[in-house]
């Protein structure tokens, strides 16, 4: 019922905004706060204005068709999306030329600490980040044919 509340409630504003500001505003505020060079002022404020959106905004979208409708959802997510990419750059302290991530605070470019993967999730306390080695997944080739074994032999059979 709550997700069907969600989806549905842009029919019923009489007013409001359009998922088109809606997805302007979220990327000004991408491109202002989270572009090519970062520090951990910009990323809060991106970070303030991205939940001003949400809290704000996001509840006051129109939408008249089920066009709307789906551009609506398609645009929270784009929404939360945005908000995840500012915690993870929010939590890597350092600068990365293979990731070609700037931090403008945190000039050392790759330094051995920071080679690894960083990682959020949403849980009901809020925002969690972690961080996992760059080789976790294990020896890729050998994964994928342990894996596909099927596929991989219907490939050699054709």
């Amino acid at each position: 019922e709550a997700e069907r509340e969600r989806l549905y409630r842009p029919l019923r504003q009489q007013r409001g905004l359009t998922w088109q500001d809606l997805n302007i505003a979220i990327t000004h505020v991408m491109q202002r706060h989270c572009g090519g060079f970062k520090t951990d002022d910009l990323l809060e404020r991106g970070l303030e204005e991205l939940t001003a959106l949400e809290t704000q905004d996001a509840p006051k979208v129109v939408g008249t068709t089920p066009h709307d409708l789906m551009r609506v959802a398609e645009v929270m997510s784009v929404l939360t999306t945005a908000q995840v990419v500012v915690h993870s750059s929010l939590a890597r302290k350092a600068s990365s030329k293979e990731l070609h991530f700037t931090r403008l605070d945190y000039p050392e470019v790759d330094p051995p600490e920071w080679r690894k993967f960083v990682t959020v999730r949403q849980t009901e306390e809020g925002v969690r980040q972690d961080a996992r080695p760059l080789d976790y997944y294990g020896n890729i080739p050998e994964n994928y044919e342990r894996n596909n074994s099927d596929y991989l032999d219907r490939m050699r059979t054709r």
